[in-house]
């Protein structure tokens, strides 16, 4: 009789997940988060403040009014406008802030003075673009009676130096901590686990992550003095810095704040544990600090604190691709030659050995974006400064990856491994760090000058044009009145016609704003509209919903210019109908 023995089964319960399957669930977690902070709290792109009602109306005759409205076709914070009136003396009379009236984020409203005259008044306002220069405009009305417009009260054309070299300092102070914080996290994760150990290091890593969020606090406070273009003693005002807040620049920087919470706990986090022992954990721990680095360096585009506009998808990424490669790949150069090795069981030449992988990719990566950069350039007729200096430090990461490696070589030659061999390779090393320290700095200040040479355009108000001649300078809506001879059937239209070139035609981007005999938004009467021409032709007006009440948007495409009308069909709920006119002469 043979007894059989049989191994049983242990419980799943009492079986241990594996260790490194809780390090990858970790890792994809942390990313997961940082990424999710990011894409809910940065602003989504709305392009330029577009005029399309102002009450009273353009060229209106009305009674003394109590306040000037200023209506967009979207949410703009109005402590960053500027809006000033001259009376029909010659007096400005408007200094203050402007202000959202309650429910009604789209308006900008100013109060008007507590004395008034019979006569024309000019109002001059002006807004903050995507790209951060002015879009101004100019319009008129007429109190009892009208009269000879005195002037047209000037804008300030240019920023102060002042507010301009605090807000592009913080700027700036915010890459370099975010660079640093980035590459840091990055070589301790993946290259030196030891390092964590170091005073230094760990002292970069903190240091970097208070300074990211003063820097990033200090950029939000210049901003709104930047961007609302007032002097310094204009920048202390509490309605700036609210408007900043509530801006979309606003938004992007509390949104790097707040991924800065899971960013800097994964930092503490890093910091505490122990060393990792095998390659799969150092490569684990490398992906989650790339992750966690690439969702904050996002938030340098995203958060359009820059000059050039919105930037699309392809350029957000290229941009984040490039800081995050130039962080990883300057900042592990410098750590390198000053901290103690990984571990004592480890020799000096590991981690070299480590690094040179990495910055291989970091080159390749910064040859990518400098050539998508060159071929932006060719495309837009622009110098490729930022081209070339991407390549430039491409080719320094280059450079220090060949040395290590015939440093390398010749060690396992001679299979030596002295001290004095060693101080000579962090010497080098170092001297090189200092080279890719000079190389970001040229790129840093370039950009900075870049802004601070950018000549603006001028934002003074003019005259009212049917044809302005950018979209930084729009024209007053044109107010249209109408009558269909029924009760209830009167009101007025504002329409605001911004001209673009399009393919080599002209393209007229359209809203109209109807309003009620009170002046009131109304979505009761139905507006249909063409463009016509005199000897006959005409060109499609197709009108859509502008989201707001009584708004309506559309476009149109004109062959060629010329004398062209825009004429409005309007029919009120009574079954009235008129139609109205205004004619253009398009340049």
């Amino acid at each position: 009789m043979t007894a059989m023995l049989t191994r049983q089964r242990p419980d799943r319960r009492d079986v241990p997940r594996p260790p490194m399957l809780r390090r990858v669930l970790a890792a994809v977690l942390f990313v997961a988060v940082c990424w999710g902070a990011l894409l809910a709290t940065m602003p989504a792109p709305q392009g330029n403040p577009v005029l399309r009602s102002t009450s009273p109306g353009n060229s209106e005759n009305v009674k003394s009014p109590d306040e000037v409205l200023l209506r967009f076709d979207r949410p703009v914070p109005a402590g960053l406008a500027t809006v000033r009136i001259i009376s029909p003396p010659g007096d400005q009379v408007v200094f203050t802030r402007p202000y959202n009236p309650a429910g009604h984020d789209d308006t900008v409203a100013v109060a008007m003075p507590p004395v008034r005259y019979g006569g024309t008044y000019t109002v001059a306002w002006a807004l903050p673009s995507d790209r951060l220069e002015q879009v101004a405009g100019a319009f008129t009305f007429d109190v009892e009676m009208p009269s000879t417009p005195v002037g047209v009260p000037e804008i300030a054309a240019e920023h102060d130096p002042w507010v301009t070299g605090a807000h592009v300092a913080a700027r700036v102070a915010a890459l370099g901590a975010m660079s640093l914080l980035i590459g840091a996290a990055v070589f301790v994760a993946a290259l030196q686990p030891g390092a964590a150990r170091s005073r230094s290091v760990r002292r970069v890593l903190i240091w970097s992550g208070i300074g990211t969020a003063l820097a990033t606090m200090g950029t939000l406070v210049t901003f709104g003095p930047y961007a609302a273009w007032v002097p310094l003693g204009d920048s202390f005002d509490p309605a700036l810095f609210w408007a900043a807040v509530e801006s979309p620049t606003g938004h992007g920087m509390l949104g790097r704040l707040a991924l800065l919470v899971p960013v800097l706990a994964g930092v503490v986090r890093l910091l505490e544990a122990s060393p990792a022992e095998t390659r799969r954990a150092r490569l684990t721990r490398g992906v989650a600090a790339l992750g966690g680095g690439a969702a904050l360096a996002a938030t340098w585009p995203l958060a359009r604190t820059r000059p050039i506009g919105t930037p699309t998808p392809l350029e957000a990424a290229v941009d984040t691709a490039t800081l995050t490669a130039a962080a990883v790949g300057i900042t592990s150069v410098l750590l390198l030659g000053r901290v103690v090795p990984s571990s004592h069981r480890e020799p000096e030449s590991v981690v070299p050995r480590r690094l040179i992988p990495v910055l291989a990719g970091c080159s390749a990566v910064l040859v990518g974006t400098g050539g998508y950069r060159v071929w932006q350039a060719v495309r837009d007729g622009e110098p490729a400064w930022l081209a070339i200096g991407l390549v430039a430090l491409a080719v320094l990461l280059v450079v220090v990856s060949v040395v290590l490696r015939v440093r390398l070589r010749r060690q396992r030659a001679l299979a030596v491994e002295s001290v004095e061999r060693g101080s000579a390779e962090i010497r080098t090393l170092r001297t090189m760090a200092g080279v890719g320290i000079g190389v970001a700095a040229v790129l840093v200040g370039a950009t900075s000058a870049l802004v601070l040479a950018q000549a603006p355009d001028t934002a003074h108000a003019r005259n009212d044009s049917p044809t302005p001649a950018s979209i930084r300078q729009q024209p007053g809506p044109f107010r249209l009145a109408y009558d269909t001879g029924k009760p209830g059937g009167q009101g007025s239209i504002d329409l605001a016609l911004i001209p673009a070139e399009e393919n080599g035609r002209i393209r007229l981007d359209t809203h109209i704003t109807v309003l009620d005999e009170a002046g009131r938004p109304t979505d009761a009467v139905r507006v249909a509209g063409l463009l016509a021409r005199e000897k006959g032709a005409s060109a499609p007006l197709a009108l859509r919903s502008g989201g707001g009440p009584g708004h309506a948007v559309g476009a149109a495409s004109l062959p060629e210019p010329g004398k062209w009308a825009v004429v409005l069909n309007v029919r009120t709920p009574d079954g009235g109908a008129q139609t109205v006119a205004q004619p253009l002469d398009v340049h």
